[in-house]
């Protein structure tokens, strides 16, 4: 899996929860039935500690773009942003790199925190 820029969905595992997000929502799914989707599909990835923030980080962007953040998942993208959790992949790309994606999650962060 890679990481090729600092966005949100800069990131394969980033964008194939987008696509599966999208894709269930075209088929009916709720906002939380997406979600909850995303989460069991992704099981595995939740268990690995460096790849398990960019899953959050994606439902929290997902949700906030279609308007219902739930709670759980906000608190948890917060807790992600401000402990930086993993940024290894950001760190080992480069400093310029890691200061863009620490800017983004910023703003992802403040948008989470008006909502």
């Amino acid at each position: 899996m890679g990481t090729w820029n600092a966005g949100i969905f800069d990131d394969d595992i980033a964008l194939d929860i987008k696509a599966e997000f999208d894709d269930a929502l075209a088929e009916g799914m709720t906002v939380k039935e997406a979600t909850k989707q995303i989460l069991e599909s992704f099981e595995d990835v939740l268990e690995d500690d460096e790849e398990s923030p960019i899953v959050y980080l994606a439902l929290a962007a997902l949700q906030l773009e279609k308007g219902e953040i739930q709670k759980n998942i906000k608190k948890k993208a917060l807790q992600i942003i401000e402990s930086e959790q993993g940024m290894e992949r950001w760190e080992e790309a480069g400093a310029e790199l890691l200061v863009q994606r620490k800017v983004i999650l910023n703003e992802l962060k403040r948008n989470l925190v008006q909502r």
